[in-house]
């Protein structure tokens, strides 16, 4: 293998072991951060590519039964007044 690598770069003139080492470690350390580069843009430019998923549509108003046992399971759970609980239903029942 040594040889075959020799003879490619029989352009330098005569190439021994350690020299043809040198060179290859060489070759390594450039073509190393070379392709981690490459690599990184090619996975950035796919990443960002991809669709991202649409936005979510604004919940629809849930109904006046639904938010009145809400609201009087906050105050069960003593999260609100006496006082909140009825300002918060008037508001839901004038809303109907």
């Amino acid at each position: 293998m040594l040889t075959s690598f020799a003879s490619l770069l029989s352009f330098l003139g005569p190439i021994g072991g350690p020299e043809l080492i040198v060179l290859l470690i060489i070759g390594f350390l450039l073509f190393i951060p070379v392709a981690i580069i490459i690599g990184l843009v090619l996975y950035l430019n796919r990443k960002s590519s991809t669709p991202t998923a649409p936005p979510m549509p604004p919940a629809a108003p849930s109904s006046t039964q639904a938010r009145l046992t809400e609201l009087e399971s906050l105050k069960s759970r003593n999260l609100i007044s006496e006082s909140e609980y009825e300002e918060k239903r008037k508001q839901i029942l004038g809303e109907m």
